[in-house]
């Protein structure tokens, strides 16, 4: 009789699959590459045939693996899909949860991770809107925020997910000009984010960790309105940007940003969940807060192991 290879082995088989890559299906998996290396030579050994071909700078599914892979990824689904029905399906009844986000964060790191939320609970339908508040006042028709910030909210059930890194960064080709860190920012346009009409000091800080606040001048440059602008000032080759790179990971592996000095400067600013007291126990928030916490505590970890 056949025997059925582990939902462990499947699982990292897809990953693989999906990368090319077993350093990157590690890191997806939250295990070593070694783990994910034996996964793969069990599930081999238990089919009997090769699933990848490994070259020396590749990675690429034989014949066999590209048929599998369709049979394989519909089968987990369908696996997970099953669990969801009984996991979201009775504890969390049909709801509505009206949430406000900072901008940048809504489009950069909420809506790529909501469609995990959405299949888990099924049953909950969003408002999601992006009014900013400099101020950080919880807008009277929202549930819960996420806002960018230095602190809890007063009055509210404030958690913080996680502080800022900011990394130095500009296009690829200024790579070649990082072993003179002084001279790179006095010869670039130094890019600025606005925090509402007040410039955010995160050059200040991040000069004052480099030590070199007494050579470079911060208060020149351009200043721009959203995080995005900023961001794509910097790809389009406009200036250098000290930008979270919780925000930017998609430029960084598609090589259109570079990180160009290893110093990270973490915080003050930060995104905080904010819960009106009143509506910190209804189904749908609690729901939401718990998956929230858990995606920004495996950011870190990510970020951290890196």
């Amino acid at each position: 009789m056949l025997q059925l290879p582990s939902l462990l082995s499947l699982k990292a088989f897809i990953i693989v699959s999906q990368y090319s890559s077993f350093t990157k299906a590690a890191e997806v998996l939250h295990v070593t590459q070694g783990a994910v290396s034996r996964q793969i030579k069990q599930l081999e050994e238990s089919l009997g045939v090769p699933l990848f071909i490994r070259d020396h700078h590749s990675l690429r599914l034989t014949a066999d693996g590209r048929k599998l892979l369709p049979y394989f990824t519909q089968a987990l689904e369908k696996i997970f899909e099953g669990v969801s029905t009984i996991e979201a399906g009775d504890k969390v009844p049909a709801s509505h949860l009206s949430l406000n986000v900072a901008p940048s964060f809504s489009t950069r790191w909420l809506v790529p991770r909501l469609v995990s939320f959405c299949h888990k609970y099924p049953k909950i339908d969003f408002t999601i809107t992006t009014e900013y508040s400099p101020d950080g006042n919880f807008l009277e028709t929202v549930d819960c925020q996420v806002r960018f910030g230095l602190g809890p909210l007063s009055g509210f059930k404030s958690l913080l997910l996680f502080e800022e890194r900011n990394v130095l960064v500009g296009r690829p080709e200024l790579q070649s000009q990082t072993l003179n860190l002084p001279r790179l920012l006095s010869t670039n346009v130094l890019l600025h984010i606005l925090n509402g009409h007040r410039r955010l000091d995160v050059w200040e800080h991040w000069l004052a960790l480099t030590g070199l606040e007494s050579q470079v001048d911060p208060s020149g440059g351009i200043e721009f309105s959203t995080q995005d602008q900023v961001i794509n000032a910097a790809i389009a080759g406009v200036g250098i940007a000290l930008l979270d790179k919780f925000m930017i990971q998609k430029e960084l592996d598609a090589s259109v940003l570079a990180v160009l000095s290893p110093l990270v400067s973490s915080g003050p600013y930060g995104y905080w969940f904010d819960v009106r007291p009143e509506k910190s126990k209804d189904p749908q928030v609690m729901a939401f807060s718990e998956w929230l916490l858990d995606m920004a505590c495996r950011e870190v970890e990510k970020e951290g192991n890196l």
